[in-house]
């Protein structure tokens, strides 16, 4: 980890960062990681409902302890985009400001304007207080320069290979992430890697290239703690070779109707659906699929996953994936061991 990551996050002791993610990722998961001594992420996903943000952190405090500032050692994570479409995004970010999180994740689209209004909320701490620190997930070297200029403390470099949504198209992390750290060279930002990473070999990969950190989504889908059916964790668990059974694509977002950004695509597995998508633009009906999500039919249904599907193998509880890579990187790295 970078010295600049570690003075930010100093409960952390694993390089380890969970992403944020909609459906997937809710207070006891995020928690699970940092008490790990990992950084987990709640994912707000679609939710704008400030009660609702207040809540997850609240009940992330049952269990967390906080620092001597009176921040929690977790972070919430939102869609840029989404929220900022909100007429209640400042009355979200008021009460997740008010619950004093170590971190908040801002990833698609401009978040600018978010970025300032925290920055002028956070004048009002006390001097010795330190500010909560932004994250901005990018998926190209523009989007990192644009993100340090909006007042990003933490880049995310995502690449092609990461489950969810990404860029339509955008180079792998083995690429992006030494482009960023060069084009960031002259900050101090910390750079993390994040997309195709599933164990402690990638990220022990990331870490030799610079990465101040790494972050794991789809690995903590495969955790106890993780909200998803048991149908999709074990669909997941079957699959292999990521680079052929899983696809990016807007037919869930179309199916959904969320309004993504024609630049963004979802990378799932694939499935009948979006076969017959890719064949000839063939789409199940809105209550057809809602029927397939309700009966639990991965062959209509959404099934999110990355490229490193073919590495997810075991549900095990979030602590025990945390533990697990730590030992395979430190085996691999024994500097990095305590």
């Amino acid at each position: 980890m970078s010295v600049q990551f570690q003075r930010y996050f100093p409960h952390i002791t694993v390089p380890i960062v969970q992403a944020p993610m909609a459906y997937a990722s809710n207070w006891t998961l995020a928690s699970a990681v940092s008490q790990a001594g990992g950084l987990g992420f709640i994912g707000a996903g679609y939710v704008t409902d400030p009660a609702w943000a207040a809540d997850e952190l609240a009940a992330a405090a049952s269990v967390l302890a906080r620092d001597r500032h009176g921040r929690l050692p977790i972070g919430i994570g939102f869609i840029a985009w989404h929220l900022g479409a909100s007429p209640q995004w400042q009355d979200v970010l008021a009460h997740v400001l008010e619950a004093r999180p170590a971190a908040i994740w801002f990833s698609f689209g401009d978040a600018a304007p978010m970025i300032r209004w925290i920055r002028e909320q956070e004048k009002a701490l006390p001097a010795d207080v330190p500010p909560c620190r932004l994250f901005v997930q990018v998926q190209t070297v523009a989007g990192a320069r644009e993100a340090v200029a909006w007042g990003a403390d933490i880049i995310v470099a995502q690449g092609g290979e990461a489950g969810g949504h990404s860029a339509k198209e955008n180079a792998s992390t083995l690429c992006l992430l030494p482009e960023v750290l060069d084009a960031l060279a002259d900050t101090s930002i910390p750079v993390l890697a994040a997309g195709g990473i599933a164990d402690g070999r990638g990220v022990a990969a990331m870490l030799l290239m610079g990465a101040a950190a790494v972050v794991l989504g789809s690995r903590f889908v495969l955790s106890e703690e993780c909200p998803v059916s048991d149908v999709v964790k074990q669909t997941i668990i079957q699959s292999k070779d990521g680079g052929v059974t899983t696809i990016k694509s807007d037919l869930f977002d179309r199916l959904r109707g969320f309004g993504w950004p024609a630049e963004y695509a979802i990378r799932t597995m694939r499935n009948a659906a979006t076969d017959a998508y890719e064949r000839d633009q063939t789409m199940p009906s809105a209550a057809d699929y809602a029927d397939a999500v309700r009966r639990g039919d991965t062959t209509v249904a959404m099934v999110t996953t990355g490229q490193a599907v073919g590495l997810l193998n075991e549900l095990l509880p979030a602590a025990d994936i945390v533990k697990q890579i730590q030992a395979q990187v430190e085996k691999l790295l024994p500097q990095f061991a305590q």
